[in-house]
Formats: structure tokens, C-alpha cells, sequence
């Protein structure tokens, strides 16, 4: 093999070894990207589920005042106007 064989053979080596970094270059660029996507969604679908629990856990507040016994006999006097056996009942015109 001749000297000029050999300089053509390593400007080939070299020319697929540079679209090889720049095809892995390129490639990770790609994925850098979607990763920085992904934390965004991320983030938001975590705010979003913050929201959810918070809404959860004041229905569960409301209905576990809901059940209690206290909005079970405030509920019968304002709404149904009941009273207690010894209890009397005005009504103001």
C-alpha cells in the first residue's frame, strides 16, 4: 500500500468517524430535549395531582361533617324544623 492509499483511507476513517459523532451528537441533543419535555410534564402533572389531593381531602372533610351528628341535628332544625321532645318551637313573622 502506497502513501496515497494510505492518506485515502484515513480521510475515509476520518469522514465516517465524524458522521458517526455527529449522527451520536445529534442523537443526544434529541434526547436532551424530550428529557427536558418529560421534566416539564412532569411538573405539571404534579401540580395537577397537588390540586386533586387538596380537593380530595376537603371532600373528605366535607363529608366527614357531613355524617357527624352535629350537621345531622343542625340540618333537621334549620331545614326540616324539628326540635328536641322538650323543646319548644317559635316562629317569628
Amino acid at each position: 500500500m502506497n502513501e496515497h492509499q494510505l492518506k485515502r483511507r484515513i480521510q475515509i476513517i476520518t469522514a465516517v468517524a465524524v458522521c458517526v459523532l455527529a449522527a451520536l451528537i445529534l442523537t443526544l441533543i434529541g434526547q436532551w430535549m424530550s428529557l427536558i419535555q418529560l421534566r416539564s410534564k412532569q411538573a405539571a402533572l404534579q401540580a395537577e395531582l397537588d390540586k386533586l389531593d387538596q380537593t380530595a381531602t376537603g371532600i373528605e372533610a366535607e363529608i366527614a361533617y357531613k355524617e357527624s351528628e352535629q350537621y345531622v341535628e343542625q340540618y333537621a332544625r334549620e331545614e326540616l324544623g324539628m326540635t328536641k321532645p322538650d323543646e319548644d318551637k317559635f316562629v317569628v313573622e
